[in-house]
């Protein structure tokens, strides 16, 4: 009788050491560790506040009055951060 193909060519794979099964026991846990401290370091990102624009404080807008020159406007709120070039009446302060 003949025996079959895959019992000619199974491989023979020798028993693990100790070391090495150690070392299969250990990598979940280094896994878990490894992603725990990923996650934690994750929300340790320093995220500076940059002010864009002018800072217009509430009682400098208050004392805006319609019909005000251009003079005086840019003397209560400062000078604005786009000047339109298609409308001269219009100023950006951001």
């Amino acid at each position: 009788m003949r025996r079959s193909r895959s019992e000619h060519t199974r491989l023979y794979f020798p028993p693990a050491t100790a070391p090495a099964r150690r070392a299969r026991r250990r990598r979940p846990a280094l896994a878990a560790a490894l992603l725990a401290l990923a996650v934690g370091l994750s929300g340790c990102v320093y995220r500076m506040d940059i002010q864009q624009g002018n800072y217009l404080d509430g009682p400098a807008v208050r004392r805006l009055k319609v019909g005000m020159t251009r003079k005086q406007v840019r003397y209560l709120l400062g000078t604005p951060m786009v000047d339109d070039i298609f409308d001269q009446d219009r100023w950006e302060y951001e």
